[in-house]
């Protein structure tokens, strides 16, 4: 879970199916803006006995900003550092299976 302002972005996952990766750098939190709009990037393991290469997924839980006009498209700026944590979780966990 993380907290940006008054909003706060957790992930809910199955404990008995998965696991969070224990790498380290396979869990970023942060803040879309100063203070609000939390974002989550998590990799997670899938809990399957007997494999030896476990199957692995990085999970975004993200407040992303409401546009300011209907049909407006994300302000570059206002996902750089998700864009960030992302690249940054799938290359410490060398996985590019992603869920948004």
């Amino acid at each position: 879970q993380t907290t940006c302002g008054r909003d706060r972005v957790a992930l809910l996952y199955n404990k008995r199916r998965w696991k969070t990766s224990s790498v380290a750098g396979t869990r970023q939190v942060g803040c879309m803006f100063v203070n609000d709009r939390p974002f989550v990037v998590q990799a997670f393991e899938a809990i399957d006995v007997g494999s030896d290469n476990p199957d692995q997924v990085v999970v975004i839980g993200a407040h992303f900003p409401h546009p300011e006009q209907p049909g407006e498209h994300l302000v570059e700026g206002s996902v750089a550092g998700l864009r960030t944590a992302l690249d940054s979780v799938m290359h410490a966990s060398a996985t590019h299976k992603v869920l948004l």
